[in-house]
């Protein structure tokens, strides 16, 4: 008995991606077996190419509006210069008395031009601000308004190399 069955565009791909992945786990690392994190990263990495294939230009998260807000603070934040928490660091408490003068973000490596940026650096490149929910490790969540720098204008400046 011979069945008929349409097979559609997005099944057809689901298919192929999977094949794909299946081949690219089976042989990306000499090492055996590949760790758990080698494993979650190359994940990621088709994650973002296959979404990058399919809908350039699309953000990766799902944007809210401004009503979708989450009315509360997040749970589990801390003040991370409060000598009473867990995680005190004197070095954040430093940083923030100057208003993070101090602070400097770092970009090296694989670029054409490496530099260190300050906070007032990167307040003057362009910023871009999306309403995202934030889901913590930790077991709680939230929708906020973030504001900043994309880093993919501060590695634009800083010319990743093709390597």
């Amino acid at each position: 008995m011979k069945i008929n069955q349409l097979i559609t565009r997005r099944e057809m791909l689901v298919a192929g991606l999977t094949s794909v992945s299946g081949l690219l786990l089976s042989g990306c690392s000499k090492r055996l077996p590949p760790t758990y994190g080698n494993i979650l990263r190359m994940g990621d990495n088709l994650t973002y190419a296959t979404h990058r294939a399919l809908l350039p230009g699309q953000s990766l998260v799902r944007e809210y509006s401004q009503k979708d807000i989450s009315s509360f603070p997040a749970i589990g934040t801390t003040n991370p210069c409060d000598p009473n928490m867990p995680r005190y660091s004197e070095t954040y408490r430093r940083l923030q008395s100057g208003s993070f003068a101090d602070w400097r973000l770092s970009v090296e490596g694989r670029v054409a031009r490496p530099g260190s940026y300050t906070l007032a650096d990167l307040k003057q490149f362009p910023s871009r601000t999306q309403i995202t929910r934030h889901t913590c490790e930790e077991g709680w969540s939230a929708i906020a308004e973030w504001t900043g720098v994309p880093l993919r204008r501060v590695l634009d400046v800083a010319r990743i190399l093709p390597t």
